[in-house]
């Protein structure tokens, strides 16, 4: 081996200075040598992770009001709660239709998803959607103050103050492009790589693009599937025995210290215990609308949960929510959130509204008496209770069901609270248990930094 210079290697083992001038060129040279091979192992251990991926061409449209509504399928759905599904079985134009649609087309060429603070508008690719898909949507903001946001589902575009995400310019044209293959989906906003989010490698959940709190215009698409992977019906889940319920939490705050086992956020939103109750309410003088109640428990999948509820503000009912199976920062609401208020219950799945119908209280809920609410899952499936009557369920057909989708919280927004006779179950049935650790400190639900479980069944045993 040549060792530099003219030095022999028994000089350089007898002259320090240029023993150690040699010595760095040598390692130098080794490095240079290694940095490749390395580079060719990492590239064959990631596998098909690093594969080009063969891309087919299977839709390319412009939306038209001009269109019947069927023309989307199959590879489209355009839909918001049941009423939504209701106007996708007409094979009719949007612009002809009597009622206000949940999806209005734009008088040119393109459509409006017109979102609201009330309700989300979506379009998704068919729930038939192989794993390997890439999406391109070209889509314009109306007004200014619009972020894109990406979770696993998809695409958020919102313009809520409090959303964070990559900002797009007022009134001109976006191209989003959602890449999903391997254990990945890429997204892509006007040319720009933005985030990548690890995935399941058998993931089929239908991407979407959601349109929230103001309208936005879509313009064209073009969808591409890959591998050649095609349509095919979703994985059909195994029927699951009926669920053996036993008590892992149950409380009717006559002990001043039962409040212990909440934390409250922000922290003077939780007032605390009042009349042996679970009391929540704003705090108007500090700017305090709305705030979380969260159990110090790990409560993933399946569960049961009963209570009672009131409102303190005269002439009204109960108005609340809860979040179920959280995972990370409460803002993100990765998991599912069931509401009930004044005139509707709805159920949203990663803050995008899947379901909800409208509702009537009984006589007296507006005067302060207490009502009984319950909530179930069990498998892909919620269902609402009010006074033991079932007043809506949704199953899910992606079910977020692993160990670090725990966290549970009663939510309220501008309303006076109490909540009391507060009983949680867990099916002695669910392959998921809960975490050892439980999710409510602030590293976690104001910064996602908690350590991911290390499977989705723990050997932590409830």
């Amino acid at each position: 081996m040549d060792y530099g210079g003219t030095f022999s290697k028994w000089n350089r083992l007898n002259d320090p200075e240029r023993n150690a001038m040699h010595t760095k060129r040598d390692r130098f040279k080794r490095a240079c040598f290694m940095v490749p091979v390395v580079l060719v192992i990492a590239a064959c251990a990631s596998g098909a992770d690093t594969a080009q991926v063969n891309w087919r061409l299977v839709d390319e449209r412009k939306f038209s009001g001009r269109e019947p509504i069927a023309s989307c399928l199959p590879f489209y759905v355009i839909e918001a709660g049941e009423h939504g599904r209701r106007v996708a079985e007409k094979v009719i134009t949007w612009h002809h239709y009597a009622d206000e649609p949940p999806v209005d087309y734009h008088p040119d060429d393109e459509f409006l998803l017109d979102a609201s603070r009330v309700f989300d508008r979506w379009v998704r690719i068919s729930s038939q959607s192989p794993h390997t898909v890439k999406w391109e949507i070209v889509f314009q903001s109306v007004g200014g103050g619009y972020v894109v946001s990406v979770d696993a589902d998809g695409v958020v575009i919102s313009a809520d103050g409090e959303a964070a995400g990559f900002s797009i310019s007022t009134f001109e044209e976006n191209t989003v492009v959602m890449e999903r293959s391997g254990n990945e989906l890429k997204v892509i906003l006007n040319n720009r790589e933005t985030r990548n989010i690890h995935l399941p490698r058998n993931d089929r959940a239908p991407l979407r693009l959601t349109a929230r709190v103001r309208p936005v215009v879509i313009r064209r698409t073009k969808l591409f599937f890959g591998n050649d992977e095609v349509f095919s019906l979703p994985p059909q889940r195994a029927t699951e025995a009926q669920p053996r319920w036993m008590h892992v939490y149950k409380e009717d705050f006559s002990d001043p210290k039962s409040i212990e086992m909440f934390g409250g956020y922000p922290p003077d939103a939780m007032l605390g215990r009042n009349n042996a109750a679970l009391e929540m309410g704003p705090r108007h003088e500090l700017g305090i609308e709305e705030g979380y109640a969260m159990l110090k428990m790990s409560l993933p999948g399946d569960m049961r949960i009963s209570f009672r509820a009131r409102s303190m503000l005269p002439g009204q009912p109960p108005f609340f929510g809860l979040m179920l199976a959280l995972k990370g920062r409460l803002r993100k609401e990765d998991g599912y959130f069931v509401e009930w208020n004044y005139w509707q219950v709805q159920i949203k799945r990663r803050n995008s509204r899947v379901a909800g119908k409208q509702i009537h209280y009984p006589v007296g809920g507006s005067n302060g008496e207490w009502i009984r609410f319950r909530v179930e899952r069990t498998g892909d499936t919620i269902t609402m209770f009010t006074e033991d009557k079932e007043v809506l369920s949704w199953t899910d057909p992606h079910p977020l069901i692993d160990a670090n989708h725990d966290l549970f919280a009663f939510y309220i927004w501008r309303v006076h609270m109490e909540f009391d006779d507060i009983t949680i179950e867990r099916n002695a049935l669910d392959p998921v248990h809960p975490r050892p650790d439980h999710p409510v400190f602030p590293g976690n639900y104001l910064e996602d930094k908690r350590e991911p479980a290390q499977s989705a069944a723990d050997e932590f045993i409830f």
